[in-house]
């Protein structure tokens, strides 16, 4: 019998919820900053041949160097 036969629509999604959704969140932020600094120690690897992080870059990335007003609008006309 289903779920929904048993239980209803709303114990369904609650459960449905529960099942699939939450234990997605939860190992999703464990797993997702890890693997971040993977691939930022990997790029710093293959620019310099050694393994490491330069947080000096991480903090350009963050700050802008052009304004938009100086971009393009359009490489098309």
């Amino acid at each position: 019998m289903f779920l929904t036969q048993q239980h209803g629509l709303s114990n369904m999604l609650l459960n449905r919820f529960e099942r699939i959704v939450l234990p997605f969140a939860v190992f999703w932020l464990l797993i997702f900053p890890p693997t971040v600094c993977i691939y930022v120690a990997y790029l710093f690897r293959m620019s310099h041949g050694v393994w490491g992080i330069d947080f000096e870059v991480l903090h350009n990335a963050s700050t802008p160097t052009k304004r938009l007003s100086e971009e393009p609008l359009s490489v098309f006309f």
